[in-house]
């Protein structure tokens, strides 16, 4: 029963550590941003992240989120501006 513990708190570790290496690593290389889904009736839901774009493409990655890759990819062909607040 102790090494299920033991395997337990390096599951735990390891994902507090990837978690923690993502936010410090992609913290310093983009844009902070505050994101929600739209549309979104209770006006809840506000998400912390990091831009990073290119010239093809913008990338939104999540700081509390623990997948390798981006969240969110903006291509500037399917991208247009509506308007602006």
């Amino acid at each position: 029963m102790t090494w299920l513990w033991y395997l337990l708190l390096a599951l735990v570790c390891a994902a507090m550590l990837s978690a923690a290496w993502r936010f410090f690593t992609l913290r310093s290389r983009g844009f902070p941003v505050v994101i929600r889904s739209l549309p979104n009736p209770d006006g809840r839901h506000w998400r912390h992240g990091v831009l990073i774009y290119s010239d093809r493409s913008a990338r939104l990655y999540k700081l509390r989120s623990l997948r390798l890759d981006s969240d969110v990819v903006l291509t500037r062909l399917g991208l247009s501006i509506d308007g602006r607040r």
